[in-house]
């Protein structure tokens, strides 16, 4: 009996440190760091065919590491070639168009420039001979009136003379006056059928100037009509310019897009990393959007890992971690957590303990430096978030 009550106790004793011993453990992992397992991710690239061709060369295998740039395959590019050159022989032919056009709208503008200014020329001429016209016009009516005045006056000396006349007959003045008025009578019958003459030359000589006159606004008139049918046809070359231009640049447009696609003809590697698929071999046909191989960039690792939902408020994007790998034993590498997924990855149907709530986990991501890409991608690490919040 008191060796089955000291075994008893001694168990009791063992089962009391082993509790003891495990609670410790799970108290010290959950004021630790928080962090799990996760496996490492390449950034992985998939590099496509974007013509339809056939494949004639390729110069890398699976397992190969090329560098940016590097040619990876050839693909058949005579079609392409053929559409470069097509749209090279159009570019000629429009270049060649716009130079006979422009000079055309270059002489057509000239013309119309030389017709504006013989019009304005034209349009000076026949306002100097209007003004001449208004001048002689002015003149005759001057000498119109001078004739006018002449006569009155020559009717004045007659009546006077008449007067004078019925008084020498009746012996009231002497015969000196009356042929003094005679003369003067005479002298201003004179002056009237001269400033008749006059005027009637300054009539004429109005009229014709009028007539010039007239032409001068004519032959203006015409003339502006032709500078309005010079400027028609200089706009018409200018907008004919304009058609060879654009023509000219369909024809740029069309010789880059031929040549974006002879480009495409190389297929190059977008960015440095390690060929993990070649999907094709030389003389398989591809169409447009055909995979032909997929490239991982080891330099840019990224690791998956989940956290608890007791650390969840210990973990946040931004904060380093550092990870290491049972392949490569005394390496540790650096990283930042880049993501905390905001949606939980497994839910109880009913939470109601801290136990249930433990269960609960988020997926969080993190870019891990791998200068030497020693980590491979599907390799299985450890991660831990430094600096995390306890």
């Amino acid at each position: 009996m008191k060796r089955f009550v000291a075994a008893f106790v001694v168990l009791s004793l063992v089962l009391g440190k082993l509790l003891y011993w495990k609670l410790w453990l799970q108290d010290e992992e959950r004021s630790g760091p928080p962090g799990s397992s996760g496996v490492a991710e390449a950034e992985r690239v998939v590099v496509a065919a974007r013509i339809a061709s056939r494949i004639v060369a390729v110069h890398v295998d699976e397992g190969d590491a090329v560098e940016a740039g590097q040619l990876l395959a050839e693909l058949d590019c005579s079609e392409m070639d053929a559409l470069v050159a097509q749209a090279e022989a159009q570019l000629d032919a429009a270049r060649l168009a716009v130079v006979p056009v422009e000079r055309q709208a270059e002489a057509a503008a000239a013309q119309a420039e030389g017709a504006l200014r013989q019009a304005e020329a034209a349009a000076a001429q026949a306002g100097a001979v209007q003004a001449q016209a208004e001048a002689a016009k002015a003149q005759a009516a001057a000498a119109r009136s001078q004739v006018g005045a002449a006569r009155a006056q020559r009717d004045n000396v007659e009546r006077q003379r008449d007067r004078v006349a019925t008084l020498t007959a009746e012996a009231v003045t002497t015969t000196v006056d009356l042929e003094g008025l005679q003369t003067s009578a005479e002298d201003l019958g004179y002056r009237v059928g001269a400033a008749a003459s006059a005027a009637s030359a300054a009539q004429q000589s109005a009229a014709a100037v009028a007539g010039q006159a007239v032409a001068a606004q004519g032959q203006a008139g015409a003339i502006t009509q032709q500078a309005v049918a010079a400027g028609h046809q200089a706009g018409a070359a200018a907008g004919q310019v304009e058609a060879v231009r654009s023509q000219q640049a369909v024809a740029e447009a069309g010789l880059a897009r031929a040549k974006v696609g002879q480009a495409e003809c190389r297929i190059v590697a977008p960015r440095a990393g390690v060929i993990a698929v070649r999907a094709h071999a030389a003389g398989d046909v591809v169409l447009p959007g055909t995979t032909l191989f997929e490239l991982l960039d080891l330099s840019e690792t990224k690791v998956r890992f989940y956290v608890t939902n007791a650390d969840l408020g210990r973990v946040a994007p931004g904060m380093r971690v550092s990870v290491t790998a049972d392949a490569l034993p005394g390496k540790t590498f650096t990283g930042t957590v880049r993501r905390v997924s905001e949606q939980a990855e497994f839910t109880p149907r009913t939470v109601q303990t801290r136990d249930d709530r433990d269960r609960l986990v988020y997926e969080a991501e993190a870019r891990i430096d791998n200068p030497q890409r020693l980590l491979r991608s599907g390799m299985p690490v450890e991660v831990v978030v430094q600096g995390a919040r306890r």
